[in-house]
């Protein structure tokens, strides 16, 4: 992105206005010991989110603003040893949930930029802690992990039956699940998975071993391993041995020899949509030549004018606002992020240079930055499942 195009500037300028430091709960606000970044600066979501805060976190890097992002983490860690996960956001109705875990990351990201070892060591068991937190809670019998709910009672599985009347018709979708906590757990999943909602998981996510989802994993083991290399604990090949075996799997049962695909292991079956979580595993570095090129022979499939959408084009009986046009800030990020891994430098810089120059368009007309965009026709006219604000975060 140039740095003469006012984006850039917009920025730098509006960080600050995005900063929060609130220590103290609050009725269902949980405190947090240190400065956090929200993704907006003003109206809704002013918590901090888990994988939003990650993103963003990457940009506060590039910014040179890098204790706020190791706040960021360092909360992160707080509450992990406070619950055993990072919940959703930081209020107490999120405790059903988790997020795309991307903690691991943040902190390989922040310790490359301060090399700061007794940090690392002492954030290391908050790593492991969270860890075991997915392959507790989120196991499936396929020996890969899924998203899930946690602490799902009669009570909450009825409050978010009467929210999602807000979003889906559900009268028409109740009947798919074996009551309403089955269709809460299945809901609240799908909103642990950050992609809420979407055609992948035919709405029933939990039933589902993501692409994604085990991807970051598999980065979580191998930054471990690196991690336990540099601290001397005698560590390194534990990790590992778990990486190798978590590759294996996600070759066996989430590629299906053409791409990966999410693998629903209640009913033995792959997912055939094809969506952006297909560069996951490259850009983990999961995948061999032969298979990233056959990703990448179908980066078509979601590849528009101004960037590329979440899922592939299709007709589906609703709209989800993680599908088709919508683009979405982490996908551009992990899908150029995977092809330059691979060597598909072209691909890479095309797919960056149609979304940043959207961006840059956009912003000269509203004067901000937005949640998604419009990746057919370079716009902000998405589908949305809410009002969508704007934003600065990811």
């Amino acid at each position: 992105m140039k740095k003469n195009n006012g984006v850039f500037d917009f920025i730098i300028n509006n960080w600050d206005g995005c900063k929060r430091f609130n220590p103290e709960d609050d009725g269902n606000f949980i405190g947090l010991p240190f400065p956090y970044i929200v993704p907006t600066r003003k109206g809704m979501f002013q918590e901090m989110y888990y994988w939003d805060t990650y993103f963003a976190c990457e940009g506060l890097l590039l910014s040179k603003r890098d204790e706020l992002a190791r706040s960021c983490a360092d909360n992160m860690a707080f509450l992990i040893n406070k619950f055993g996960f990072v919940p959703n956001g930081n209020r107490t109705p999120f405790l059903t949930r988790s997020q795309p875990p991307y903690f691991c990351m943040l902190v390989r990201s922040v310790f490359e930029k301060t090399k700061d070892e007794k940090w690392l060591e002492e954030i290391y068991p908050a790593i492991e802690k969270e860890y075991a937190f997915w392959q507790k809670e989120r196991m499936s019998p396929a020996g890969l992990n899924h998203y899930g709910a946690t602490g799902v009672d009669e009570e909450n599985a009825e409050g978010v039956y009467e929210y999602m009347k807000k979003r889906f018709p559900v009268e028409e979708l109740i009947k798919n699940y074996k009551d309403v906590t089955d269709f809460a757990e299945n809901f609240i999943a799908e909103c642990e998975s950050g992609w809420d909602f979407n055609p992948r998981f035919g709405l029933k996510c939990k039933t589902y071993a993501p692409v994604d989802l085990n991807s970051n994993l598999f980065v979580y083991e191998k930054n471990m391993a690196y991690f336990s290399r540099l601290l001397k604990n005698g560590r390194e090949d534990e990790w590992e041995k778990r990486a190798l075996k978590r590759k294996e799997l996600i070759n066996k049962y989430l590629w299906n020899g053409e791409f990966y695909s999410d693998y629903d292991y209640v009913n033995e079956k792959q997912s055939r949509i094809f969506s952006a979580a297909a560069f996951h595993p490259l850009w983990a570095g999961v995948a061999d030549e032969a298979r990233a090129k056959s990703v990448v022979s179908n980066l078509g499939r979601i590849e528009y004018e101004y960037g590329i959408s979440a899922c592939e084009k299709r007709d589906t009986a609703r709209k989800f606002q993680w599908a088709y046009p919508n683009a979405w800030a982490p996908l551009q990020f992990i899908t150029v992020f995977a092809l330059s891994r691979y060597g598909y430098i072209e691909d890479a810089l095309r797919i960056a240079e149609k979304y940043t120059s959207s961006i840059e368009r956009i912003f000269a007309k509203t004067g901000n930055l937005w949640e998604k965009y419009n990746a057919a026709d370079g716009t902000i006219n998405v589908v949305n499942e809410y009002e969508m604000p704007e934003m600065l975060g990811w």
